[in-house]
């Protein structure tokens, strides 16, 4: 009876650590996908900005090509890091990077299999590029609001 309950205790005590670690993980993601937002929020605050700046007006036109000018930067971040994880950029920048090292006289660390596989294992993760491509759909809805706004 004793190794029974001792077993029926261990078994709670790896259950309650298997709930607080997934607990500790569930809020480390809301944790990251929180930053990840806020880290878009503020940096199409900055693109706007320097958008208004540039153009020196702050009618709704002014707003609606800053927004337009945010969400274009916004999306293209999203774009990059989606063909980054496909591999379909690779091929160029491992490309450069080895002309660029020949140059000087030197050859690359990794070679292009190399370079290949470590995108492969280790992809941007998803929410990023989903977060990044939500984000961007917002700023064209209200980019085409105010757009309509200003006609």
């Amino acid at each position: 009876m004793k190794n029974k309950d001792k077993e029926k205790l261990k078994n709670k005590k790896e259950n309650e650590n298997a709930a607080t670690r997934a607990k500790a993980e569930k809020k480390r993601a809301r944790k990251s996908t929180v930053i990840t937002f806020l880290f878009n929020i503020i940096g199409s605050m900055i693109v706007i900005l320097i958008g208004l700046l540039w153009q020196n007006a702050y009618d709704v036109m002014a707003w609606s090509n800053a927004l337009l000018l945010a969400f274009i930067m916004i999306f293209f971040v999203g774009w990059i890091m989606f063909i980054h994880n496909k591999n379909i950029i690779s091929i160029f920048t491992h490309s450069f990077k080895t002309f660029g090292l020949m140059l000087i006289g030197k050859r690359p660390a990794k070679s292009y299999y190399e370079v290949k596989v470590g995108i492969e294992e280790n992809p941007i993760p998803n929410k990023y590029i989903i977060i990044s491509f939500v984000w961007s759909g917002i700023l064209l809805v209200a980019t085409i609001i105010l757009t309509i706004l200003a006609l």
